[in-house]
């Protein structure tokens, strides 16, 4: 049922992202229409061929099956969905296995570790940051299970999500390789020498398994550009981040002040050409229009973790400091200690640690933290503890405000090709970055014609980089807009339109 589900609300949805419409679909689309990876690269012609060559493309092969299944480009967003729904049943089925945490407890713990801004922000995109997130959460909980007792069922599935993981995109190698070792290193100190073997074998195992299925663009990359990370890494290396992503206010400041600036930052979208060149930082736990605006953006490169988040990372520290004081010699603590600072350590040897979708494990400290707190400090702090609960609750309900914002996007999308469609007439169109937007045409029987347009002169598409001309035609339609559109469209803003 949850599989139909996450089908069924996959296909209505458009995926209105940049990154989804630039590369992620085009991979999709030039794997349907045949082309293998493993023997040959895209021509330059091809939108964006740098990064459908190049990058991992784990998501995309699954996504692409899915999408020679349904004939849907849009059903293969499922994915996150259906990584989402997993991480949280089993991060549930973990905890419904110790006594003093309960159900009610366990559903909210485990919906705060599965819910971060990035997974709930991206589930209706091709973007995979997200997908990363449940990944690893899936992984953790795993290797909390092998240390616990290995079964035949845990091990098989460590060894696919590390497959996964190490194929969503080039940071899985990293969060893998450090989870793992942290795991590993911990069962070294315990001397628990039967699960280390076995979480080690499987490691290596799935590790080797990993290269072979991304045999691009791992080993393609190290053949042809001698660096297995081309083209983010090595003497071919492209610089995405200064002059395309990186906000001006980070101009001089070190990686820590970066970080820090972001999380307390209202959430953003500022880039490096955005006319507001400082850093507006904010009161914890309040808001205004633009963070409501910006909450659901897949990719927010300030306060990226919701509105809320550095008051709830604030509380957090409070908590940790009682847990210190209280049970600073108990077990659970320390494991839990170990585990947060794995996460600590992979935040710190990212060099983008301010962007919150390249670190969505940092999303997962404070419920952790809730977790020792139920365990160790029973009955105890609980004005504290509900706040935490109740300020991470209200945080994911910013994110929910997209989906509101993504159906007016469908609805007005699909009014717009209603209308191209009626008019008879064929579409003068530049595609700019979102030529994977061709499939709706096609899918639709709407003839076009590609042309260079000015994007000064010339209307854009809902959701898209794309442009067109707009002919008479198009204006004398009697296509009528949906009720909910006609509802909800003067609250839709121009930054989510265009």
């Amino acid at each position: 049922m949850p599989l139909i589900l996450a089908l069924l609300i996959s296909s209505y949805f458009y995926d209105v992202s940049v990154d989804g419409q630039a590369y992620h679909q085009e991979a999709l689309i030039q794997l349907k229409q045949g082309w293998n990876p493993y023997w040959q690269y895209l021509p330059d012609s091809v939108n964006q061929a740098i990064w459908v060559n190049h990058y991992a493309k784990g998501m995309e092969t699954i996504q692409a099956a899915i999408y020679c299944t349904f004939h849907d480009i849009e059903v293969g967003k499922a994915t996150n969905m259906v990584l989402w729904i997993g991480s949280f049943f089993l991060t549930l089925s973990f905890l419904s296995q110790i006594e003093s945490i309960g159900l009610k407890k366990g559903i909210l713990i485990s919906g705060l570790l599965a819910s971060s801004p990035t997974v709930l922000n991206q589930l209706l995109t091709y973007y995979v940051d997200g997908a990363l997130a449940s990944s690893l959460l899936i992984l953790s909980v795993l290797c909390v299970y092998i240390i616990k007792k290995a079964t035949t069922f845990h091990l098989l599935l460590l060894s696919l999500i590390i497959i996964l993981l190490i194929n969503i995109k080039f940071t899985g190698i990293l969060y893998v390789c450090l989870s793992l070792g942290g795991f590993l290193l911990w069962l070294l100190v315990k001397k628990s020498f039967p699960a280390l073997k076995k979480l080690l074998l499987v490691s290596v195992i799935a590790g080797f398994a990993a290269i072979v299925v991304g045999y691009n663009p791992y080993v393609t990359n190290s053949i042809k550009y001698h660096h297995p990370l081309h083209p983010l890494m090595g003497s071919a290396r492209v610089d995405i981040m200064k002059d395309l992503n990186t906000p001006a206010g980070f101009n001089g400041k070190s990686g820590l002040e970066r970080f820090l600036l972001s999380t307390f930052a209202h959430t953003n979208n500022l880039f490096p050409s955005s006319e507001e060149k400082g850093i507006p930082l904010k009161v914890p736990f309040t808001f205004n229009k633009i963070d409501v605006v910006n909450a659901a953006r897949v990719d927010a490169r300030l306060g990226g973790f919701g509105p809320f988040f550095s008051g709830i990372l604030l509380l957090s520290l409070g908590l940790f400091c009682i847990l210190f004081v209280k049970a600073r010699n108990q077990a659970i603590f320390n494991y839990l200690v170990w585990f947060i600072a794995l996460i600590i350590l992979s935040v710190i040897i990212m060099p983008e640690s301010w962007w919150a979708r390249y670190v969505p494990q940092f999303w997962f400290i404070p419920p952790v933290l809730l977790l020792a707190g139920e365990l160790l400090l029973k009955n105890q702090y609980t004005i504290l503890k509900r706040l935490i609960y109740a300020s991470g609750i209200l945080n994911m309900m910013f994110s929910l405000i997209g989906i509101f914002f993504n159906i007016t996007l469908t609805e007005l999308i699909k009014y717009d090709l209603d209308v191209f469609k009626a008019s008879g007439k064929t579409v003068v169109v530049d595609w700019q970055g979102s030529a994977s937007n061709r499939i709706r045409f096609i899918e639709r029987g709407i003839p076009y014609e590609e042309q260079d347009l000015d994007e000064a002169t010339h209307h854009g598409m809902t959701g898209s980089e794309a442009l067109f001309i707009k002919s008479e035609e198009m204006d004398n339609t009697a296509i009528q807009k949906s009720v909910w559109l006609r509802l909800t469209e003067k609250w839709l803003p121009n930054t989510w339109r265009y």
